[in-house]
């Protein structure tokens, strides 16, 4: 247990100094960047022994279903404490019971992490999937290699009704990814809630017989034109890739992509900017288990 000297509240943006002075080993934290209207907009704690901030982590609640603890900072110098842990249960603990309405909890981290692996497991969370994050920047001459086939064998698809029953189309064990790309970083379980109007009329669909793919566009610190595809190997298909191209030049937009993972990435990943490994791990809430 946490001794009583030690204090985790929710944190607002009267403590970015006390964030300020944590030693986290991170050269250019975004979340430096972000820190005083992020706490307004995210439910974000921390563990204080004293006036000293040492450890924080936030969730973030997506379709009012779907909670996704991240953010998560230790100072170097109080580590291998079990205050991550500890803390992370505490939002786990919030979220079972002051948010009846989650029915998921989730993280995210990347697949050399294993101490926040660790983590998951010891809240009683179960691997969802691994696969990777691949970025391709928008210096377009060195995509060519990926583009064969034309965009135009792409078609536009326009109804909702008509995307919904695309996603609806790919089972579990069909989508070799094995999560829901819901945004960039944040992945989600492949579920129907998620897939509502408001949100599939933010993203553009193309279909080419059976086989489809969704391009939504997002910021995360630069723009990405982020990339839901389901299939085994998008680059085997024939304008995929001239059509994505095509579509992030016309607002200038870095290419996000989720790919499964493998023993090494293909070929035509050479390219990318960066390709990390990420795993995602979830349990059901204890409201609804």
């Amino acid at each position: 247990m946490i001794p009583s000297t030690i204090q985790m509240r929710r944190l607002t943006p009267d403590d970015f100094e006390a964030f300020k002075q944590m030693q986290t080993g991170i050269e250019n934290d975004y979340i430096a960047r972000i820190f005083p209207y992020s706490v307004k907009e995210e439910a974000t704690y921390g563990v204080f022994i004293g006036d000293q901030l040492v450890s924080l982590a936030a969730y973030t609640i997506f379709a009012g279903r779907y909670a996704v603890l991240g953010r998560l900072r230790t100072d170097l110098r109080f580590r291998g404490r079990g205050l991550a842990t500890q803390l992370l249960a505490k939002l786990c603990r919030e979220l079972d019971n002051r948010h009846p309405e989650i029915v998921w909890i989730g993280l995210a981290t990347e697949l050399s992490n294993h101490p926040v692996q660790h983590i998951a497991h010891r809240l009683g969370m179960k691997r969802l999937s691994a696969y990777y994050s691949c970025v391709l920047e928008n210096s377009w001459e060195e995509m060519k290699g990926l583009v064969h086939g034309a965009a135009e064998e792409w078609e536009a698809v326009i109804g909702h009704n008509e995307k919904y029953e695309l996603l609806k189309s790919v089972g579990f064990k069909d989508n070799p990814l094995h999560i829901f790309p819901y945004e960039c970083y944040y992945s989600l379980p492949y579920e129907e809630a998620l897939w509502s109007e408001n949100y599939l009329s933010g993203c553009s669909f193309w279909r080419r017989g059976a086989d489809f793919f969704a391009l939504m566009e997002d910021t995360k610190g630069s723009p990405y034109l982020h990339v839901k595809y389901f299939g085994e190997n998008s680059f085997a298909q024939p304008g995929l890739w001239a059509r994505i191209i095509t579509e992030a030049r016309k607002t200038d937009r870095s290419i996000w992509v989720d790919l499964p993972y493998q023993k090494g990435l293909p070929e035509e990943t050479a390219s990318f900017s960066s390709r990390v490994p990420w795993t995602c791990y979830g349990r059901i809430s204890q409201q609804t288990s």
